[in-house]
């Protein structure tokens, strides 16, 4: 089975990528078009999925910012523009780090995974209630997943659903719309950080100063160009 790695990044952090080709044979960087940034191949997110600059932010919400799947959708720009093929594409943010052995141990343990999409933290709209981005008026009715985005892996099948979805869903907040559209296929939904060995909820946040660092395992998000810990 080949799985296809895409690094995707807004900041520059050129380490990141050399981490990752050290410990696999597919790895890709991606970038922005309008933030190239060495060994990276710059994409440009079509215009049709992203958010309508003229509507308002949410105020309502605990993030005012337009949280829409900006990652997500350069990666799947990518694998549209570029004709990437693979069983199964791995996302992952550019602010994650962990040690070579932790990368080589994720990868490995994840090497037989089937799921159509695999998340950190996948859970339902039931499971979580107390999410406010459930109540925004761009969140669909038939959306019932939501997960962490730091670091996702896709099937064909998934990649398929996203792509589907990504005009539909381009005013939803990123972390509902790739599980939500592949639960809305009938592709069935997993857990990237099995066993819970890889990360936890200390090392894994939205807001660099709460991390809690460990060298151990997969950190996110951190914001310094460094190849590991």
């Amino acid at each position: 089975m080949k799985q296809l790695i895409l690094l995707l990044d807004v900041g520059g952090y050129t380490e990141r990528l050399r981490a990752l080709q050290d410990v696999h044979p597919h790895v890709i960087g991606i970038t922005p078009l309008d933030k190239p940034c060495e060994g990276f191949t710059p994409i440009e997110v079509p215009e049709e999925w992203m958010p309508d600059p003229s509507l308002p932010e949410n105020t309502g919400l605990t993030y005012t910012q337009r949280c829409w799947h900006a990652c997500g959708t350069l990666g799947l720009a990518a694998i549209a523009q570029l004709g990437l093929e693979a069983d199964a594409f791995l996302f992952i943010e550019s602010d994650c780090v962990a040690s070579p052995q932790r990368w080589r141990a994720f990868l490995e343990n994840n090497a037989d995974n089937t799921d159509d999409g695999s998340f950190i933290c996948p859970r339902t709209r039931v499971e979580s209630l107390w999410n406010p981005r459930w109540g925004d008026p761009s969140t669909p009715a038939w959306a019932n997943i939501t997960h962490l985005n730091a670091i996702y892996r896709l099937s064909q099948r998934g990649v398929a659903a996203y792509l589907s979805a990504a005009v539909e869903m381009r005013e939803c907040f990123g972390e509902m719309v790739a599980g939500s559209a592949i639960a809305r296929a009938g592709g069935t939904i997993g857990r990237l950080n099995r066993g819970q060995t890889h990360m936890n909820n200390q090392t894994m946040k939205a807001d660099p100063s709460r991390v809690i660092f460990n060298p151990r395992l997969i950190n996110h998000p951190v914001k310094s160009n460094t190849y590991q810990p």
